[in-house]
């Protein structure tokens, strides 16, 4: 049953909904974790092609793909950043919500500003960045200021500049509630040559102690396109290995009471593969990329762009960041993990995609309620939550 102070606090809600957003989408009751994973190099259109129909030899299957994709919803059309297929880039992308460089007729203020794919020793997403705004906040400075706690898994170095951006150096100062310090990252462990032992030491961690946010680097698919290219069996069993990989994160969540019916996964690539290896932005098989959202309460097996009232199917077209129906991106990841959790959006952040959930949601019950981001999250916690476009 509902409490009268539940129910006062809903209708409130409702009200100030009613009066103050313009528009918003329906998202799903709150899980308590979130694994953020990036697939380094992981190419939409292929994958779609070898899940759909495994090649040669038949041990060559994917079965943690297809649960990805008939248990959640999944788009193999999305797209990477507009001007950079290349991982550094994306990976600030999907953790600030924004894109890379400036979008036309837009301030000057929307962009991350950080180019390089290889970053200098000393580098940060703040100082090396776009000029224009001294701080650029992330999915983790957003779990971490709300009390939560977070992970950062990398099976490439470089990617050191987002927890050097993040350290209790470069941290902002946590201005909301009760100080928890400015180190965004509570355990990061970033290594070359291959993910097993990240891996590995993710599901150990989270089986001792789980934290809630967790962004997860896979490297595989990429060590192997640069190698052997994208469409041919080395790549083919790359991917395999991620599939295996993925089969220990679900082993981990079936088996764990904290995290199972309590944990989203919430899977992209940083970019795809083929022309000029993957360096020229206007290529399909570059800038394609898919994204999986499961464990949120969406229809098994659901279409993305069909549960999204703000992102639209863009075929084999590349819009840009001013067009007005905007593709999924690598870049919305950020801001749909952070939904998922119950947080509101990356300050500043760009990419802010929305959901409609299957109607059997809890976020449809209690008279239509959709609770808008933060200001009512802990008066319904566990019952419903937005995003906002």
């Amino acid at each position: 049953m509902i409490s009268d102070r539940l129910f006062r606090n809903k209708t409130s809600l409702v009200a100030f909904v009613a009066s103050s957003l313009i528009f918003c989408g329906i998202a799903r009751a709150e899980v308590d974790y979130v694994i953020h994973i990036s697939v380094d190099a992981l190419r939409g259109d292929v994958l779609q092609r070898i899940v759909a129909n495994p090649p040669l030899p038949a041990s060559t299957t994917y079965p943690s793909f297809r649960r990805l994709q008939t248990e959640g919803a999944f788009t193999y059309n999305a797209r990477s950043d507009f001007n950079y297929t290349e991982t550094v880039p994306n990976h600030i992308s999907m953790i600030t919500g924004r894109p890379v460089n400036q979008p036309a007729g837009q301030s000057n203020t929307v962009h991350h500003g950080y180019s390089s794919n290889f970053p200098g020793a000393t580098h940060t997403i703040h100082a090396n960045g776009n000029p224009a705004i001294p701080y650029k906040y992330s999915t983790f400075d957003v779990v971490h200021d709300n009390g939560l706690s977070t992970n950062l898994y990398a099976s490439k170095t470089r990617l050191g500049i987002l927890d050097r951006s993040y350290d209790a150096t470069n941290g902002a100062i946590d201005a909301i509630g009760v100080s928890n310090g400015r180190d965004k990252i509570d355990f990061a462990q970033l290594v070359d040559g291959g993910s097993a032992g990240i891996v590995s030491n993710f599901v150990a961690s989270m089986t001792a102690t789980p934290r809630n946010y967790t962004f997860m680097h896979l490297v595989e698919p990429d060590s192997t396109g640069h190698g052997s290219g994208w469409e041919n069996q080395a790549w083919y069993d790359s991917v395999k290995t991620i599939d295996d990989r993925l089969a220990q994160v679900f082993n981990l969540i079936d088996n764990s009471p904290a995290l199972r019916d309590n944990t989203a996964i919430v899977l992209t690539g940083d970019h795809g593969g083929g022309v000029q290896v993957h360096t020229d932005p206007t290529a399909y098989v570059n800038y394609n990329v898919p994204v999986f959202v499961w464990g949120a309460d969406l229809p098994a097996g659901g279409d993305l762009y069909d549960l999204s009232p703000n992102r639209f199917d863009p075929g084999l077209t590349r819009p840009d960041y001013s067009a007005a129906q905007q593709p999924w991106r690598n870049g919305d990841t950020g801001n749909l993990s952070l939904s998922l959790l119950g947080l509101p959006p990356i300050p500043g952040s760009y990419m802010q995609p929305a959901l409609v959930p299957e109607p059997s949601s809890m976020a449809l019950l209690a008279m239509g309620v959709i609770a808008a981001g933060w200001a009512a999250r802990r008066a319904v916690r566990r019952v419903a939550s937005i995003t906002v476009s």
